[in-house]
């Protein structure tokens, strides 16, 4: 197995992809939040103060990018730890 990582890169290489990934998805997640937040678009009860201009279509984004920055917090860490069990 260790060989097989190292064929791909070195631990310093998977070090540093794990933390970028990682930095990646913390930046999303805090930008677009978690991917199961309240959708604004379906059913359920809100008071609302004002009407919100955004269209439907900005939910679907946000869950998207969301989900994107959780999986990229999760394939860094996997990154991170591929490159501790290889030094």
């Amino acid at each position: 197995m260790r060989e097989k990582l190292l064929g791909f890169a070195t631990p310093f290489g998977w070090n540093t992809t794990g933390l970028l990934l990682c930095l990646l998805g913390v930046i999303l997640l805090f930008r677009y939040g978690m991917p199961y937040r309240i959708s604004t678009s379906g059913g359920g009860d809100f008071i609302t103060t004002e009407s919100s201009s955004e269209p439907p279509m900005v939910d679907t984004i946000y869950r998207t990018l969301g989900w994107i920055g959780l999986v990229a917090i999760i394939a860094g860490t996997g990154c991170q730890i591929a490159g501790a069990y290889i030094s």
